[in-house]
């Protein structure tokens, strides 16, 4: 399994992100915020991972006389090969500037993302090789519907597979560094800079509580 991270890009784009400080006499905190979502929407992407899947599939089938088995003479079997290319990342879609909030008061930005997810499994057709088949004196070949059902059934396992990998963990470190990054280039303190994955309230209130504070 090879892994390759869409992540080390990020530093140049950095560089060359043209935002306005966190505060100034003329900018609106709506155009704070729309400052904010534009930078980090841009970047996101940055923060993806890909993993490659190499993944062997094998189908078998055995032909009876009533109960009894006659052995490696009603045997068929076939294996399969592929790669699969496994994005993850944030879905920009379910992103928006409402997931934004910042506190003039303490400096501090808020932001809450969604939680990384698995954006495509990609299969190129090119990539997936007959292994190896064989069959026994009384089987005849696979034929196309068998061999279509056997990597069917490759496909499910693949989706087995890809619920154990931590692509979707990697995707949320990576993505959160790279906005904290990008912030802090913006010119929020990183104590300030506050990310978060999830939908629940939280943010809000504890934005309240600091402000009363003052």
């Amino acid at each position: 399994m090879k892994i390759r991270i869409l992540f080390f890009l990020a530093s140049m784009i950095l560089l060359c992100c043209s935002c306005s400080g966190p505060t100034t006499e003329r900018v609106t905190p709506q155009d704070q915020v729309s400052s904010v979502f534009s930078g980090l929407s841009d970047v996101a992407e940055l923060g993806m991972v890909e993993y490659t899947v190499k993944q062997v599939i094998r189908g078998k089938s055995q032909t009876k006389i009533g109960e009894r088995s006659i052995g490696s003479m009603g045997e068929k079997s076939i294996l399969f090969g592929w790669m699969a290319y496994v994005k993850a990342g944030i879905d920009l879609n379910e992103f928006s500037e409402d997931d934004i909030e910042i506190d003039k008061k303490t400096q501090s930005v808020y932001v809450t993302l969604p939680h990384a997810k698995v954006l495509s499994v990609n299969i190129p057709p090119d990539s997936i090789k007959e292994i190896y088949h064989r069959e026994g004196a009384f089987r005849g070949k696979f034929d196309p519907m068998e061999r279509d059902r056997i990597l069917d059934e490759g496909q499910s396992r693949l989706d087995e597979i890809i619920k154990t990998l931590t692509i979707c963990s990697e995707a949320e470190a990576n993505t959160k560094q790279l906005f904290e990054d990008l912030l802090a280039q913006m010119g929020y303190e990183r104590q300030n800079i506050h990310i978060r994955f999830g939908t629940e309230n939280g943010f809000s209130q504890e934005m309240t509580s600091k402000t009363s504070e003052l």
